[in-house]
């Protein structure tokens, strides 16, 4: 909480909670001056609001205020992780095909379905790719849509895996 002028005398019953997170414990207010901090903890998936009570606070010439409830800004506790359904390949319809080389390869789109029930949204995917057998890697990193475009040799079999990340970080 930051205030516009330093002030004094925060205690935690001058601190108003609400929203739809429960279990939470609202610690003792710290700091002095213009800047105070406080400690929320063991809060459930949800979202949760803060507020300073009218008239908790006086500043250096004892001026009693907030006049009005001053609201910080209303947060999202999301605590699950994203829902992904399996990878699907697909060559892309059409395209000619160049050539039936090795080097070459078919052009391709992997698609994914992908939700987050905790509200936090979508934010990324990682996907891994793994051919002939071979253990997985990295294929791309930090993708933001549930498709990808890739080619694929000839002759091989691939498997696929896609992890994703809500803005969370779940």
């Amino acid at each position: 909480v930051a205030f516009a002028a330093p002030v004094r005398y925060l205690e935690r019953d001058d601190l108003l909670r609400s929203g739809t997170a429960t279990g939470c414990s609202v610690g003792t207010p710290t700091g002095a001056g213009a800047w105070w901090t406080d400690t929320v903890s063991g809060c459930g998936e949800g979202t949760l609001s803060m507020a300073v009570r009218p008239g908790a606070v006086a500043d250096a010439v004892s001026n009693w205020g907030p006049a009005r409830q001053a609201d910080a800004p209303t947060i999202l506790i999301d605590r699950s992780g994203p829902v992904i359904g399996a990878p699907k390949v697909a060559l892309r319809s059409a395209e000619p095909l160049a050539s039936i080389s090795a080097k070459t390869g078919v052009l391709a789109t992997l698609a994914w379905s992908a939700s987050d029930a905790g509200g936090a949204g979508l934010a990324s995917f990682d996907v891994r790719r793994s051919r002939d057998g071979e253990p997985f890697t990295d294929l791309a990193l930090g993708v933001t849509q549930p498709t990808l475009d890739l080619w694929l040799a000839p002759g091989h079999a691939y498997r696929f895996s896609v992890r994703a990340r809500d803005r969370a970080g779940n």
